[in-house]
């Protein structure tokens, strides 16, 4: 008998299996219970969205200005006065390109920086000059998204990307010869460039919100000033690594490599950048750096085989780069590992101290004169 009833509750529960996907098909089958089934999602979606733009309102409230808002937004005149107009200095600009921002008047001088346009408000030296764009920008990798491409009247043109010497990505192969990066590593590159930008608004968060500083210090920060900061930390006096004192090589046009003497022109953006990281930027290979290890620590370079190239590898501790390295020291606004970057052999090492003697006249004999 108790397997009998076993039986039995097993085809029970068949039979209300069978007619529960009966009544389903019947459902689905059935026009009303389709159509009610649609409004019901289609509710749920507009709900969602409704939700979504309260929120948008209450985070940004009217402070999104698209390209089609103004009629010469886009070009060359985006200014944060458009979103802030009472200023953007507790702000920072995510953008592919700097040339859009460096023209707005009101960005030629540092927001709440309190300084002039060739001093920091702190007296730290050159700043920005008219035409530059604002410190409170945060540069990033271009990203060329194909579909996109040849829809400049929807999308933006992005920006030139540095980071790629002239000699590269032709043929499939770098400006060395050596195989180009495959799609994958490229996709890989770029997805960092998110990460970097979180990082770096994450540093600056915790400087703004940091315990030792007290209400009237906290008060004189700005954003400009913050990321001014953190950037001369990376490859100035301040680096864990030390200064950085770099020549830049096939970079800079002959009629520009004379920008240093005036402060009515904007700087070459590779200089820029480097003089930004807190970098002393050097036009030649001094013939004192020939018999002293460390005096150039980098040469960055469009290509290979210049006489300046030459001259620097044989100094101790002297490495060849491509722009690529200065360019994701921008963007992260961390120093980097030259590894990846190097141009031709690593750099030779730099000698004990007690050594140091032994090299430096090793230098100047083999020093031309």
């Amino acid at each position: 008998r108790r397997s009998s009833d076993l039986e039995d509750e097993r085809r029970d529960s068949h039979v209300v299996e069978a007619a529960d996907d009966a009544e389903a098909d019947a459902d689905d089958d059935d026009p009303t219970s389709t159509v009610e089934r649609l409004r019901k999602e289609l509710s749920e979606a507009e709900d969602l969205e409704a939700r979504a733009t309260d929120t948008r309102r209450r985070l940004f409230g009217t402070r999104i200005v698209s390209r089609t808002d103004v009629a010469d937004l886009g070009r060359d005149v985006k200014s944060l006065r458009r979103v802030f107009p009472c200023g953007g200095t507790m702000a920072a600009i995510v953008d592919d390109r700097e040339d859009v921002w460096a023209n707005a008047s009101d960005n030629n001088l540092n927001a709440g920086g309190g300084g002039t346009e060739n001093e920091g408000s702190d007296g730290s030296g050159p700043v920005r000059r008219k035409g530059e764009p604002p410190e409170n920008l945060l540069l990033v990798k271009p990203y060329h998204w194909s579909p996109f491409r040849g829809f400049a009247d929807v999308n933006n043109a992005a920006g030139a990307d540095l980071s790629k010497s002239n000699g590269e990505a032709k043929n499939g192969r770098d400006g060395d010869g050596h195989a180009s990066e495959s799609d994958v590593e490229v996709e890989a590159r770029e997805e960092r460039m998110l990460l970097w930008i979180t990082d770096i608004l994450r540093r600056v968060h915790e400087r703004y919100y940091s315990s030792e500083l007290t209400e009237e210090q906290r008060d004189r920060l700005t954003v400009p000033g913050m990321l001014r900061e953190m950037r001369r930390e990376v490859l100035g006096s301040g680096s864990d690594l030390g200064a950085a004192r770099v020549i830049l090589s096939g970079l800079i046009p002959l009629h520009r490599q004379d920008y240093s003497s005036s402060f009515a022109v904007p700087r070459p953006s590779v200089a820029r950048y480097a003089e930004d990281l807190g970098a002393q930027v050097l036009r030649d290979v001094p013939p004192a750096a020939r018999a002293v290890p460390g005096s150039v620590t980098h040469v960055i370079a469009a290509r290979d085989g210049s006489e300046k190239i030459k001259q620097a590898r044989r100094l101790p501790g002297c490495a060849v780069v491509r722009t690529s390295w200065l360019m994701e020291c921008y963007w992260s606004v961390t120093r980097r590992e030259v590894g990846p970057h190097l141009m031709g052999p690593p750099p030779i090492p730099v000698p004990p101290s007690g050594e140091t003697q032994a090299v430096q006249q090793g230098l100047r004999s083999a020093a031309p004169g």
